[in-house]
Formats: structure tokens, C-alpha cells, sequence
């Protein structure tokens, strides 16, 4: 019988800080990003958030003016054993959670 598949999360960027947040993928797993949810409440217009695997761009957003504006990418970015997924929050009121599936390589 096959393991179970669900979702776990990788990073939660949350806080009064613009700052940098990986996640290294374990040895003998394989990382599938699904979701990325942004949020700000500063009310600024523009970059809030990019996340990259090994520094290549997977998703950025960019946030229309007004607080409470929000962002989601849904789809399919795999990070292998020994690969880094980075978020860079680049504003203090950013929020983001990036997660996905964790499996076992084969």
C-alpha cells in the first residue's frame, strides 16, 4: 500500500522584519511547492514577496495599493534533495506561507 500524501508547509515568513527564509530539502526527499499564499497590510503598491528553489525566480508578488491585498500562486515546482527554497519577504508587513508535498525520491 502506497504512503499517504499530504501537504505540509515549508516556510511561514510572518513578522515586523523584511528578511530571508529557507527551507533545505532533506536527503532522499523531494520537495513539490503547490501553494504559495502572500499578504500584506501596509497598503503599499508594489513588490512583497519572491520565492525562488536554488535562487531561481518560482514566483513574485507584486500587490496592488490597499491594505489587505493578497496574492496566490498554485502549481507545481520541484526542489530536490539538497536544494534550497528561498522566500524573500521584502517589505515588514509581507506575509508568506509556501507549502506543498514532501516525498520520498525514488
Amino acid at each position: 500500500m502506497a504512503a499517504p500524501i499530504y501537504s505540509v508547509r515549508f516556510i511561514l515568513a510572518a513578522g515586523g522584519s523584511a528578511l530571508e527564509l529557507d527551507y533545505l530539502v532533506p536527503a532522499g526527499k523531494v520537495a513539490v511547492i503547490r501553494d504559495i499564499c502572500v499578504g500584506s497590510t501596509d497598503g503599499a503598491a508594489g513588490y512583497a514577496v519572491a520565492v525562488a528553489i536554488g535562487g531561481v525566480p518560482v514566483h513574485e508578488a507584486i500587490l496592488a495599493a490597499g491594505a489587505g491585498q493578497t496574492d496566490h500562486w498554485d502549481g507545481r515546482a520541484v526542489a530536490n534533495a539538497g536544494e534550497t527554497i528561498e522566500c524573500y519577504k521584502l517589505r515588514a508587513a509581507a506575509t508568506c506561507i509556501v507549502s506543498g508535498y514532501l516525498l520520498t525520491a525514488p
